[in-house]
């Protein structure tokens, strides 16, 4: 689940929200069920061919981007036993509880946002900046 909600937040630099979630059953039958392993696994060849057909509603550099995290999530297991752990690691393993009632008072960036988009870089996931989602330039 987390895999393929970081997949579908990767989109935002080439879809919007209501695109990427119309394309959700698309995309989990392209990226295998967003089994990490089995992406983790795709060939030059799968890529190619994804790109090729134009099935992919996401550039070559998306999808690159998509079977890179999924090695790298990979990694992050093997260091910390899964990777709800690593995401939890950074609020203390407790949701953090905000008061905003209206969508719009949710800021695009926080600094809990920043600290894990450098890591999640630091560690040598792609397209999960902050900075470099459309929604964070609104």
């Amino acid at each position: 689940m987390l895999f393929e909600l970081l997949t579908l937040s990767q989109a935002l630099g080439e879809l919007t929200w209501p695109s990427i979630l119309s394309k959700r059953e698309e995309l989990r039958e392209i990226f295998c069920g967003f089994n990490l392993v089995l992406v983790s696994e795709f060939s030059e060849n799968k890529i190619n061919l994804l790109r090729s057909n134009g099935i992919v509603p996401l550039s070559e550099q998306k999808i690159r981007a998509v079977v890179t995290n999924a090695k790298q999530i990979q990694k992050v297991v093997e260091e910390l036993g899964s990777f709800s752990n690593y995401c939890w690691s950074f609020v203390n393993h407790r949701p953090i509880a905000n008061g905003f009632r209206y969508a719009r008072q949710v800021p695009t960036k926080t600094p809990k946002a920043e600290a894990i988009s450098k890591d999640l870089m630091r560690r040598g996931f792609q397209f999960q900046a902050c900075s470099q989602h459309k929604a964070s330039e609104k």
